[in-house]
């Protein structure tokens, strides 16, 4: 039903073009202006973003599942991945429309962060591309459980993490070369899957891994993106 809807104000907005992105424009404009360096938890801004498809919004709204599929492995862990930069959520939704060809609509979800509850979690930082990041990435994404000694979070020890992203396009290959002896430093390994297309800090991830994490989150809207007119539906 929640879907229905969506599509409704979806096509409502369709036919009256005059207010075609206007919102999210201004979204666009003021979550650009909160893509500097967040070096703490309390300077994480009041709300982030979430770019998936319109068929997921049903889902985030009654829940956010922090296991969606667990067969993948991110760079944080598994969770629920977020960002202060509205455009790098709009991107990441345009990129989910596209891959179902055009047949369903991006989706940029924001959400009002609970600071009282944000200020009592275990977090960790990475403030730049560096050894620790691709290090932690590393033991977060390899087949192999990482040793007692390595820096993980694949047992959510931290509730929430923000760093750079690693290049997704191709990490699951530079993983296996590296586990295989291919690269001669950790140095190179850090040159080839640093994210070039989402430059840090401006791009960045911040990512919720436990259910007190995601309690900080409440649904504030959704704007829906039209992958195949290159424009932006609001639904608020």
């Amino acid at each position: 039903m929640y879907k229905n809807l969506l599509m409704s104000i979806y096509e409502f907005l369709w036919k009256n073009k005059s207010i075609h992105g206007t919102l999210c424009l201004q979204r666009e404009k003021w979550g650009n202006l909160m893509t500097k360096l967040i070096s703490n938890i309390f300077e994480i801004p009041d709300i982030i973003y979430h770019g998936t498809d319109i068929s997921s919004v049903p889902s985030i709204e009654r829940e956010i599942n922090l296991h969606h599929n667990p067969r993948r492995r991110p760079d944080f862990s598994t969770g629920f991945y977020t960002t202060a930069n509205y455009k790098q959520a709009k991107d990441w939704a345009e990129f989910k429309g596209a891959f179902s060809d055009n047949s369903i609509c991006g989706s940029v979800v924001s959400f009002q962060v609970d600071r009282e509850k944000l200020n009592t979690l275990n977090s960790l930082f990475f403030l730049e591309v560096d050894e620790h990041w691709a290090r932690f990435i590393l033991a977060n994404r390899s087949k192999k459980f990482p040793n007692e000694e390595t820096l993980h979070n694949r047992d959510a020890k931290f509730d929430l993490v923000y760093g750079p992203l690693a290049d997704g396009n191709k990490i699951s290959n530079l993983i296996r070369n590296y586990e295989k002896g291919y690269y001669k430093s950790i140095e190179a390994f850090i040159e080839d899957v640093k994210c070039v297309k989402y430059p840090f800090p401006k791009d960045h991830q911040i990512s919720f891994h436990t259910e007190i994490a995601k309690s900080c989150l409440t649904m504030r809207g959704v704007d829906i993106i039209d992958t195949a007119n290159d424009g932006s539906r609001i639904v608020n």
